[in-house]
């Protein structure tokens, strides 16, 4: 069950609002986090039930490894003992266990039968909802622990909310437990509030047209060239660019709509989209994409790396070769390696890490030459440049990646109806000019006049859904 389904938008979603917000009204607020919780485990379970028990015990061991680390706080990693260093790694090999055996053991194992002869048995695993997700939200979690940032006691019952949540179990965003638990327990936030349910209202309209409307009406023109239906220079180029949106505007819509839905229950998810095809430069473009993904790996990869790198050469000069190849250039390609993977298992992520990665080892540089560019040619220069990028995130194999990019640079062919032009340069009008979704948020007004646009964005959308489409993200 995705956010866009009817099922979802007229069943699911009003009977948890009405229950929670009645428990509220009551009164009972340990009552309405048990109904959050169910509810959550309703939608996880409507996916594959089969699921759920292995979800609850990898959250149960999580929640006991922090509760222990908690159990002796300290100021800092460095007063932990060799035992609970040892705990705190038992639980992130646990963990990257879990996502390996679901998302990269069929991968590895048939570039094994490829390059070794080996002769596994390959059989496709089908990964649980939102694994990546969930994964690298409980591993923060006893990273947190275990640096002692995590003050007060968290409960079973709080720890399995915040992980179970059901508006960002999809596809986050990935969240630090002092963004969501202590939410749980404000009482502010514990009562109906119709202001809050106006604006969750409104977001969730808002993302669920950029959804349907814009995201879903590209998906077409975007399947062109990695259907491998069409490689002359014109329709490539349809097809990248109506690609490049669409994921713009699928994960735009569904942050929006998570972050609606979180609204609704009086809750505030971190902003994880921050209209990324403004940036100028590679380097703004992941402080606005994937924000907290991007936090993850720059917090428990990168710094760590860099740290360490910066402190064998604190003598040297900023702009010595040595210092900058092992402090930063190395830092960022392995920490972009790692986010490719962690998108997915297969040739066409790893170089779409490195793809980045370069670029950010690149503009890094540039920066330190103290040279500038142009305002639109930064921009352009910036946005071709992640649009290449895609190429290979969409590819199925690295042999039609090869064949889009070959195509990219060929002049040659029709395109056809003009519709599919026009439809391109009106989604990237629409994603570089409007206000974007945090700035409408912040001047919201319930008023009637905003009631009307919310509904007929509603409206708009639940006419044009002919078909479940799933989330892009959702698949990571």
């Amino acid at each position: 069950m995705l956010f866009n389904d009817y099922y979802f938008i007229f069943w699911f979603l009003p009977i948890t609002l009405l229950l929670y917000h009645a428990a509220l009204g009551w009164g009972r607020i340990t009552l309405a986090k048990w109904v959050l919780l169910a509810s959550s485990l309703l939608f996880y379970s409507l996916w594959k039930l089969a699921f759920l028990p292995q979800f609850l015990i990898s959250i149960f061991c999580n929640y006991l490894i922090g509760a222990r680390l908690q159990a002796r706080p300290v100021a800092s990693s460095a007063l932990r003992t060799h035992g609970e260093l040892a705990l705190v790694w038992l639980g992130m090999a646990g963990n990257l266990a879990f996502l390996f055996y679901y998302k990269y053991l069929t991968f590895f194992a048939s570039q094994s039968n490829l390059f070794l002869g080996t002769d596994f048995v390959l059989t496709k695993i089908v990964m649980p909802l939102g694994i990546s997700f969930f994964t690298f939200m409980q591993m923060s979690y006893l990273f947190e622990c275990y640096q002692g940032r995590v003050k007060e006691r968290t409960s079973l019952l709080d720890y399995t909310q915040f992980i179970t949540f059901f508006p960002h179990l999809i596809a986050g965003p990935i969240i630090l437990h002092k963004e969501l638990i202590p939410q749980f327990n404000d009482r502010g936030r514990m009562r109906t509030m119709s202001s809050n349910i106006a604006l969750g209202l409104f977001l969730f309209a808002l993302g669920l047209f950029k959804k349907v409307v814009i995201a879903d009406s590209l998906a077409e023109n975007a399947a062109l060239p990695f259907d491998q239906r069409a490689y002359d220079g014109v329709r490539v180029w349809i097809g990248v660019l109506s690609y490049t949106l669409q994921l713009y505007f699928d994960f735009s819509g569904y942050m929006d709509m998570a972050m609606g839905i979180a609204r609704m229950f009086n809750f505030d998810l971190p902003i994880n989209f921050d209209s990324p095809f403004r940036a100028t430069n590679i380097s703004a473009f992941w402080r606005r994409w994937h924000i907290t993904m991007t936090r993850f790996f720059m917090s428990y990869i990168f710094m760590p790396l860099a740290m360490r790198a910066a402190r064998r050469h604190a003598d040297a000069p900023p702009g010595k070769r040595r210092k900058f190849i092992e402090a930063t250039a190395v830092p960022i390609l392995l920490t972009f390696l790692l986010a490719g993977i962690w998108h997915g298992a297969g040739w066409t992520f790893v170089v779409f890490g490195l793809w980045h990665g370069c670029g950010l080892v690149i503009h890094r540089r540039w920066e330190m030459s103290g040279r500038k560019m142009s305002t639109p040619a930064a921009w352009l220069l910036t946005f071709l440049f992640v649009v290449i990028g895609f190429v290979f995130f969409r590819s199925p194999n690295m042999e039609v990646a090869g064949k889009v990019l070959g195509g990219m640079f060929t002049i040659s062919g029709d395109p056809g109806e003009w519709r599919r032009v026009l439809l391109i340069c009106v989604a990237l009008a629409l994603a570089l000019l409007p206000k974007n979704s945090q700035a409408l948020a912040k001047a919201f007004q319930p008023t009637w006049r905003t009631f009307g646009w919310t509904m007929a964005a509603i409206v708009t959308s639940l006419a044009l859904i002919n078909r479940q489409a799933a989330f892009l993200y959702w698949q990571f």
